[in-house]
């Protein structure tokens, strides 16, 4: 051939396929992915008129003479067309059948810099496996990367390789991949695992009957076809073909491009075998490798599954319903999904399974020298938490958003960045472990809970912001303004699983995976990460932690720790509800009136992990309003909900009510805490800022009587109640130098009967009496009657005995 002296020049991809050119899926790759010497823009499939070819897209950097090699797996007499911009330049000539180093002739292509396009026309429907092209200035094997002879050396030892066939079909005791603790995860997931490259091709399929087979398999495998636009047209088979190879028996009732993969049926095999469609060989010496991944059950529904954070290497992906079954869903990369993060060359499985239960994934390598090594991830729902239902998130697109875990209000987002799950913490909060006091601020509250002091767990991860950027943080910090508002993690904090990007547990909302700055709001909301942490790759020494742990659940399973949940006592659980008895039946209705409408603005405000932003609201306000009319009620109340609801939410108005007098307490807590780290086995007391709380609220309980008087009123008003003890017949007087309302009502301290001697109603400034009589009221016994006198909000109980 003589040498091209034509340049060739860039056209428009399109102009020389026909209006009946069907084509496969387009494979777009990264800015960085070489063709050789040129930039590799896209590559794709095209039938037209019964002859597929495969189509690269390359950009030349400059003027030249290039030499066109292929690493291709062919059958001799095949003898692919080459085209370059429409001109016919060469062929391909297999020297063997199946995987070769395939090139042109020693003469160059002379090509201008720009966009050309590659075309290698078979003589079939299949599509030529030209599966990785190089352009190079040198000619023969010096123009290609070691990568490829390595592999071609790799296919000689599995083609010589004993037949095995010990490994069965469905096997799953050989899951692939390092699984890391997950506490509350409700996914399947392999950490840092290779993947390899294993048999895939497109072939163009008439409507009708056709058959495949393998043969001259050197190990157990599993052949699929399926068509990757309608997987209702999926097929797969094991050992259904002749003397125990695969046998496909199909009637294709959907013409169009169809997909051919093997898969090993069982992990850790690889092997080579032939593919044979109608009779005719389709591809020889095909590869077998790849891995098998397993969620622990079925699922359904809208699911992701993926690949990521890949080194080295080009995945692909397919689910199915059990070990080697038919195909589900596939990917090579995914994109279009209208996100904003860049999965590049990682492969993503987003799909409503509303009619197909999967439980595995298949992963390999997209071509021949594209392994590698990723993360992978299964069955992981979407997440609810996207701009359109939370507008603080305006950056934060559905697409991108998957779940980790679902919503909880036992752990919040800092929690998790430190590996907790057990308890919600706030450093900054009064009844937070790790408050400070610093002139630093707030960020010392923060660094504290980071660097173990005091410790999270044995072996919980130390985290500093010495040396910490934005490029090595493990943990972001953001902050709105002067407050802090949120933490996110990524890999490999606390050595979990963090997702593709980052992931966050916002407040009491479903964990999620998310791009690193999707949750900006410089106006309200996070606003923006303000502070880094990093690993320092030490970890806290407690209750004999020798190593890293990953959380608080796994210390308390190794034994090192028990979650210290804090109770009242029986006596203060007893006291307190004794004392609740004495509250004013009014009073306590108006406050659960407040109370539930201030819990109703709680969903609003689920995003946020620090307590005092869901206090920042009206109906909060009313609320602390009228305790502050009876904060002495209002503490009991308070207490309750607290400790027997669990609501941590409602500490800060138990803090306003409580710390004046006995804010020393909680000092005490922490310091009883401090100097007794771990339970009488020595193992570690994992707790969070409402156990705090709790305890302080016991202290609390220890000091108050049973019958001391709720609330004296101001000496302005005066209320005598006679006789006292009374037999038969009390008089209730009121005085008051001012218009007041009033009421006035007598509950029984046995029965809880209730007589209202005044409902409220203004009455002037003077004396006023009430009289009641007391015969049937009370028991025969003898009882206690509290006379509860409301006054402008400010209540007064007088006891009276009752004698027979």
């Amino acid at each position: 051939m003589k040498k091209l002296s034509l340049l060739l020049f860039f056209f428009l991809p399109g102009t020389i396929t026909s209006l009946q050119a069907q084509r496969t899926e387009i494979k777009y790759y990264p800015k960085t992915a070489k063709a050789g010497e040129a930039a590799l823009l896209i590559s794709y499939g095209e039938y037209n008129n019964g002859i597929s070819s495969r189509v690269y897209i390359v950009d030349v950097p400059g003027t030249g003479n290039y030499f066109l090699n292929t690493l291709a797996n062919l059958q001799t007499g095949q003898q692919v067309k080459v085209y370059v911009d429409k001109l016919s330049v060469d062929k391909l000539v297999p020297h063997a059948n199946g995987w070769q180093l395939a090139s042109l002739k020693e003469t160059p292509l002379v090509l201008l810099p720009g966009k050309h396009e590659i075309r290698f026309e078979g003589i079939n429907a299949m599509v030529p496996m030209v599966d990785e092209i190089y352009l190079s200035s040198t000619s023969g094997k010096a123009g290609v990367p070691e990568s490829v002879n390595t592999f071609l050396s790799k296919i000689e030892e599995l083609q010589q390789q004993a037949v095995i066939t010990s490994s069965s079909d469905n096997e799953t005791a050989n899951m692939a991949g390092k699984v890391l603790p997950n506490p509350e995860g409700n996914y399947g997931h392999a950490i840092d695992t290779s993947f390899a490259y294993s048999h895939y091709s497109n072939v163009y399929l008439s409507a009708g009957s056709h058959t495949f087979t393998t043969s001259g398999s050197t190990v157990n495998r599993s052949l699929t076809v399926f068509n990757p636009t309608n997987y209702a047209y999926s097929w797969s088979n094991t050992n259904g073909g002749p003397g125990g190879e695969s046998g496909l028996y199909l009637y294709v009732g959907l013409a169009g491009y169809y997909s051919v993969m093997l898969r090993p049926a069982s992990n850790g095999s690889a092997g080579t075998a032939n593919i044979i469609l109608d009779g005719s060989t389709l591809v020889s010496g095909a590869v077998i490798a790849g891995k098998t991944y397993s969620m622990s059950t079925t699922k359904g529904g809208p699911l992701n599954f993926f690949t990521c954070r890949i080194t080295g290497g080009d995945t692909r992906m397919m689910v199915s319903t059990y070990y080697s079954s038919s195909v589900r869903g596939y990917n090579d990369d995914y994109y279009g999904g209208g996100g904003d993060f860049n999965w590049s060359l990682a492969s993503r499985i987003k799909k409503d399974f509303a009619t197909d239960l999967v439980q595995y994934g298949f992963v390999c390598a997209y071509s021949p020298t594209s392994t590698g090594v990723c993360d992978i991830y299964l069955g992981n729902k979407n997440s609810n938490v996207y701009a359109a239902n939370y507008p603080e998130f305006p950056l934060l697109k559905a697409d991108d958003v998957i779940e980790a875990a679902p919503s909880s209000g036992t752990y919040n987002c800092i929690s998790w960045s430190g590996g907790v799950t057990s308890a919600w913490i706030w450093p900054p909060s009064e009844y937070s472990t790790y408050n400070c006091t610093s002139t630093a601020g707030d960020i010392s509250c923060f660094d504290n809970f980071y660097y173990n002091n005091p410790v999270r767990y044995p072996g919980a991860w130390n985290f500093t912001r010495a040396f910490a950027s934005v490029n090595n943080a493990v943990v972001d910090l953001w902050k709105l303004g002067t407050g802090f508002t949120h933490a996110s993690v990524r890999k490999p904090g606390n050595n979990q699983p963090h997702g593709y990007d980052w992931e966050s547990k916002p407040g009491g909302l479903t964990r999620t995976f998310h791009p690193r700055n999707a949750l900006t709001n410089n106006s309200f909301g996070y606003g923006a990460v303000s502070n880094y942490y990093l690993a320092t790759g030490t970890y806290a020494r407690n209750a004999g932690a020798v190593n890293g742990i990953e959380s608080d659940v796994d210390a308390v399973k190794a034994g090192l720790a028990i979650f210290d949940v804090a109770k009242l006592t029986g006596s203060a659980d007893s006291k307190l509800r004794t004392l609740m008895n004495k509250v004013e039946p009014s009073f306590e209705h108006q406050f659960n009136e407040r109370y539930e409408a201030w819990k109703k603005t709680w969903a609003a405000n689920a995003m946020y992990s620090d307590p005092s932003m869901y206090c920042k609201n009206a109906e909060f306000e009313a609320l602390a309003n009228l305790s502050g009319k009876n904060s002495r009620h209002a503490m009991l109340l308070v207490f309750d909900k607290f400790v027997n609801n669990g609501d941590h939410f409602i500490g800060d108005l138990m803090w306003t009510l409580t710390k004046e007098k006995y804010s020393y307490l909680l000092k005490e807590v922490k310091t009883e805490r401090a100097a007794k780290p771990n339970d009488d086995a020595g193992r570690y007391r994992i707790h969070g800022d409402h156990d705090n709380g709790v305890l302080y609220v016991e202290k609390i309980l220890r000091l108050l009587e049973a019958d001391t008087d709720v609330l004296v009123i101001a000496d302005a008003i005066h209320v005598t109640v006679s006789p006292n003890p009374v037999k038969d017949r009390l008089t209730v007087q009121v005085t008051t130098d001012k218009m007041a309302r009033v009421s006035v009502k007598a509950v029984s301290a046995q029965t809880r009967l209730t007589k209202v001697l005044q409902v409220e109603t203004v009455l002037q400034a003077g004396t006023h009496r009430f009289t009641m009589d007391v015969q049937g009221f009370a028991r025969n016994t003898g009882d206690i009657i509290a006379v509860q006198v409301m006054v402008d909000g400010q209540l007064k109980t007088v006891k009276v005995l009752i004698t027979k």
